[in-house]
Formats: structure tokens, C-alpha cells, sequence
């Protein structure tokens, strides 16, 4: 994690040497909340906004108090050969 905080704070110095003075001003908690997801979707190499983009999509697809999680459980029940 410090080699992170290095680099997001190389990244931010760049920016305001750059002129781009309207940086982002995340909490610890907010900081917290994106490394983590960026963590999770790392192995899938998928960026945080294509994924939270595609996960909007998919709730709004789905009917009114089901989860993705039940979506895809549901798939995979009636869909056993095309998966692994």
C-alpha cells in the first residue's frame, strides 16, 4: 500500500505541475473503498468505471429486489453446460 500512496501522490503532483489544479479530494475512507475495488478487479483486469457501468446495467435489468447474485446463481442452475 505505500508504493500505491507514492504513486497516486506522484500522480496528483503531476497534475498540479501540469496546471490541473481540480484534483479529486478523496476521504481515507473513500481512498480505502476504491483501492479495494480496484484490488478486487485487478486479477480480471476490468477498470472500476467499466465495472461499475456494467453492474448499473445488469440491477437495472433485473426485477425489483433481486440481487446479480441471484441472477447468476439462477443462470448457472439452468445453464450448467456453458460453464466450466
Amino acid at each position: 500500500m505505500p508504493g500505491e500512496a507514492r504513486r497516486e501522490g506522484e500522480l496528483v503532483a503531476a497534475k498540479l505541475a501540469n496546471g490541473e489544479n481540480d484534483v479529486l479530494r478523496l476521504t481515507s475512507t473513500d481512498r480505502a473503498v476504491y483501492m479495494q475495488a480496484a484490488a478486487h478487479l485487478r486479477p480480471l483486469e476490468v477498470p472500476l468505471n467499466v465495472a461499475a457501468l456494467e453492474y448499473v446495467s445488469a440491477v437495472k435489468s433485473l426485477p425489483d429486489g433481486a440481487t446479480l447474485k441471484e441472477a447468476v446463481d439462477f443462470f448457472r442452475r439452468r445453464n450448467p453446460a456453458s460453464l466450466e
